[in-house]
């Protein structure tokens, strides 16, 4: 029930503190030749929870996975939403079943994310700030949802 809460708080746009020391911060990341310059909370929600599809200019767009089991995007769903694993498996195969929306497309690996965020400009993924170049622009910092 906890973890629902924490979905909730984040959609609506509640604060959120700082994130867990000694631990990589993560961030939202396009290409350079998105046209997308910045992104709030909410929206970052939206994108990786499919209740937000399309971009400002509205060109459709695609939000970029690691595989499941993945440290980074186990961590990266718990910052943002404050759900594990098991939990946001059960939010998409709801959502899939329903045929409302799909979950993000799941990249083979970081090195492949970043070549689709660097090859599409429609596309949104989530990296660890160390391993960002020139060729990618941070939207938003992923920091701790509030309970």
């Amino acid at each position: 029930m906890m973890q629902r809460r924490h979905l909730i708080a984040v959609l609506a746009g509640l604060p959120v503190s700082l994130h867990a020391q000694g631990e990589a911060e993560l961030v939202l990341v396009v290409g350079v030749g998105s046209g997308l310059q910045s992104l709030t909370r909410g929206q970052a929600v939206g994108y990786f929870t499919g209740r937000l599809r399309s971009l400002p200019n509205g060109e459709l767009a695609v939000p970029l996975d690691l595989p499941s089991g993945h440290p980074v995007r186990e961590r990266f769903y718990r910052l943002l939403t404050g759900l594990g694993p098991p939990q946001m498996n059960s939010y998409w195969a709801r959502l899939a079943f329903s045929g409302q929306t799909q979950p993000p497309q799941v990249m083979d690996s970081e090195a492949a994310l970043v070549r689709s965020l660097r090859d599409n400009p429609r596309s949104i993924g989530y990296l660890p700030r160390a391993q960002l170049d020139d060729r990618l622009r941070v939207l938003l910092a992923v920091t701790r949802a509030e309970a």
